[in-house]
């Protein structure tokens, strides 16, 4: 089946003109990161089916590197009104660690 197809719709010279549409990329770069819980990412999934506690949100943070418990050096995470509301850069502030929004 495939010799069939390939007798009746392959066009060699089209492989023969093809013009390249992209500068090729470069050599993949890693990441660095300092140390465990420097950097995290967070956000809010809703829409859950409700919990015996009438709740329909999770708040998942992320520690980039591995999971550990500590307060992070610096947060990623989407312009939610909840991480940009005023009390949310207060207690970042007093806790020292640094907001970054993507």
């Amino acid at each position: 089946m495939y010799n069939d197809l390939k007798q009746l719709y392959w066009w060699s010279v089209c492989q023969q003109v093809k013009s390249k549409h992209q500068v090729p990329s470069g050599l993949l770069q890693p990441a660095m990161l300092e140390w465990k819980w420097d950097k995290v990412t967070m956000d809010f999934v809703s829409g859950l089916p409700l919990s015996p506690k009438k709740k329909d949100v999770v708040w998942v943070v992320v520690d980039r590197l591995r999971k550990l418990h500590r307060v992070p050096v610096s947060i990623l995470s989407d312009r939610d009104s909840r991480f940009t509301s005023r009390f949310w850069k207060k207690l970042q502030e007093a806790l020292g660690t640094r907001l970054n929004f993507s």
